[in-house]
């Protein structure tokens, strides 16, 4: 989902407050290690080809929720799980 957020450039207050909505109970490290994630810098052709076959349907899915499919930048990188694990 952090990913899939930046692939557009930035990462708004809204999206944010919606990742983050989501986590449910989770620790304070682990919403500073979501913080970060959203400030890291992303290459997405690496991200892509890092992804194990066994993961790729459920990072497509969990990208589609975290965006609003509004950018070509953002349809490039959905295409890019797609083209890269075959799904």
């Amino acid at each position: 989902m952090c990913h899939a957020a930046k692939v557009d450039g930035s990462v708004d207050r809204q999206e944010q407050d919606a990742i983050l909505g989501r986590l449910g109970d989770v620790t304070e490290e682990e919403l500073d290690f979501v913080r970060k994630e959203l400030e890291a810098p992303l290459d997405v052709t690496q991200f892509c080809r890092s992804v194990s076959d066994d993961l790729a349907e459920s990072v497509y899915a969990f990208s589609i929720m975290a965006i609003e499919l509004d950018t070509l930048k953002e349809a490039a990188y959905l295409a890019c799980i797609i083209h890269e694990k075959h799904i």
